[in-house]
């Protein structure tokens, strides 16, 4: 008899615990259900927060899940993370920002650049030698890191609430090496990928 399903339990969670049970390595889970090793480390690092029920499903077979837990992980994959309707930005075509229902100028190009770079890694850190390169090529100039700081006070002001004084200016913040989009509780962000 299979282990049973804990209802507090994350997607991310339940995906490792299946995976480890069915004594697969992330990259032989990953080949058996025909998806992307990158993807199954982003569900299982939390990265990924609404999965394709048709791609959990694939999953599911290759871990060899009951009829029962496959509904379980799929349903879990529809409700991902409960979050505001406040901010939200849509990347993977163009890029789109709206702030209280009201689409806001995602700044210039370099701006855009850069919410585009953090928003295809929320929550995790993105390296400041990453952004860089994608702002400026291979040969940035010698004051890049001034540069990008400035960079990201400014997308801090533009995905601030009109009024707010702090607003979102804590979405984008510093990280060990980089900087971070932050989602979840205290912060409030949807991020969506969304074909454009």
């Amino acid at each position: 008899m299979r282990e049973g399903f804990p209802t507090s339990q994350s997607l991310a969670d339940l995906v490792r615990r299946f995976r480890r049970r069915a004594a697969l390595t992330q990259r032989e889970a990953a080949r058996r259900a025909g998806m992307s090793l990158g993807w199954l480390c982003d569900v299982e690092q939390g990265r990924v927060v609404r999965p394709r029920p048709a791609t959990l499903r694939r999953l599911a077979g290759a871990l060899e899940l009951t009829s029962a837990e496959t509904s379980q992980l799929v349903q879990l994959g529809r409700q991902g993370p409960v979050l505001s309707e406040d901010l939200r930005l849509r990347v993977l075509g163009p890029l789109e920002v709206t702030v209280n229902g009201a689409r806001a100028d995602a700044g210039s190009a370099r701006q855009r650049v850069l919410l585009g770079m953090l928003a295809l890694s929320p929550g995790t850190a993105v390296g400041r030698d990453a952004l860089v390169e994608a702002l400026w090529g291979a040969d940035p100039p010698a004051n890049a890191a001034s540069l990008l700081q400035s960079q990201v006070h400014r997308l801090r002001r533009r995905l601030r609430p009109d009024g707010a004084p702090g607003g979102h200016a804590g979405v984008v913040a510093p990280a060990p090496g980089g900087y971070v989009l932050h989602v979840g509780d205290v912060i409030r962000v949807r991020v969506r990928r969304e074909p454009g």
